[in-house]
């Protein structure tokens, strides 16, 4: 049924599927347990063209993986809450794939990721998510998604990968302090408002945080955990931030791409920006458009990485040191 409703003949890859004979087990990417029971189907970016016969896939009793991301499929996701053994659910890139998200994915406590990004799911974000107490990837960006993020969502302890970008969501970030595992959060692109919670500095394995985008207020938390920090990549631009840059963002070790442009920071650039030695591998920093004051700081000419500086649209005064040139790896530079 499956390859009938999503076009077999015109597949990229069809062995088993044009000609079926009574062993299914056989047929590419299916794969089946020792009782002869599908357990996986795995067709991505097969030029697959149709319809999901969504409530017969999802009835297979030992199905543990779906991986059919990258075709041109059209289908909901409202029977997915019966397929209970299923461990991972991938639909990304599908861009017909529409609906909600049903309540009932709270059921599949097996799941470990879900990929659903690049489509056209509309609805909020189900609360009974902070259910799958084993979900490590849970990935919705650029879709129609409205409302705000769950509270619940606190409750995913293995969660390592969190990407809601690119939606419509509002109201403001949880505070999320159980998230121990979290390398990599991304909610840019949304309507988000409030503050960056500061449960956010203190988590020791976040490599990637992107709240860029958004209508966020307050100050940039200042707590943040310095020592074996992972933090490489922190974008908080266009929102409407104000007061101080923390001189703690500038003692990450492993901090190389920094975007604070388009807020409304009023405060001197920090002075410690690569004053460590053994901290001087920031890449980007771009602080524009702001209301920053003072003078560009010297230690800047430490940064032996850096390729983008942007500073311009400020209240800098001071002439334009002449260390700039001898930053050799620097391609970018704004300072009006």
């Amino acid at each position: 049924l499956l390859g009938f409703s999503l076009g077999a003949k015109q597949w990229t890859e069809n062995d088993g599927w044009v000609d079926p004979n009574d062993n299914e087990c056989t047929w590419y990417g299916i794969g089946c347990n020792r009782e002869g029971q599908i357990t996986i189907i795995n067709l991505p970016r097969n030029n697959m063209n149709g319809t999901l016969p969504g409530r017969e896939i999802f009835q297979l009793e030992k199905l543990e993986e779906l991986k059919l991301y990258g075709n041109k499929i059209n289908a909901n996701l409202t029977e997915v809450g019966e397929c209970e053994t299923l461990r991972e659910l991938w639909l990304s890139d599908t861009t017909l794939l529409s609906g909600t998200i049903p309540t009932s994915i709270g059921l599949l406590s097996n799941m470990v990721n879900i990929y659903l990004s690049n489509n056209k799911i509309t609805g909020s974000l189900p609360s009974e998510i902070g259910r799958l107490s084993m979900l490590e990837c849970f990935s919705v960006y650029n879709n129609s998604m409205a409302g705000s993020i769950p509270t619940e969502f606190s409750k995913l302890t293995n969660l390592q990968r969190l990407f809601l970008d690119h939606n419509d969501l509002t109201g403001v970030i949880p505070k999320l302090p159980n998230l121990g595992s979290l390398r990599d959060f991304r909610a840019n692109h949304n309507k988000l408002s409030g503050t960056i919670p500061t449960q956010l500095a203190i988590l020791a394995k976040l490599e990637v945080l992107y709240l860029d985008n958004n209508a966020l207020t307050g100050t940039i938390p200042h707590n943040w955990i310095t020592t074996n920090s992972k933090l490489e990549q922190f974008t908080a631009q266009k929102n409407r931030l104000s007061g101080t840059i923390p001189t703690a963002l500038f003692e990450l070790p492993e901090l190389t791409y920094l975007r604070l442009d388009g807020n409304k920071l009023n405060s001197s650039i920090p002075d410690n920006i690569c004053a460590d030695p053994n901290i001087n591998i920031l890449k980007t920093l771009d602080l524009s458009n702001n209301e920053h004051t003072g003078v560009i700081p010297n230690s800047l000419e430490k940064c032996a990485e850096l390729e983008t500086l942007k500073l311009s649209k400020n209240k800098l005064k001071g002439p334009i040191p002449p260390w700039i040139r001898n930053l050799r790896k620097l391609e970018t530079l704004y300072l009006d």
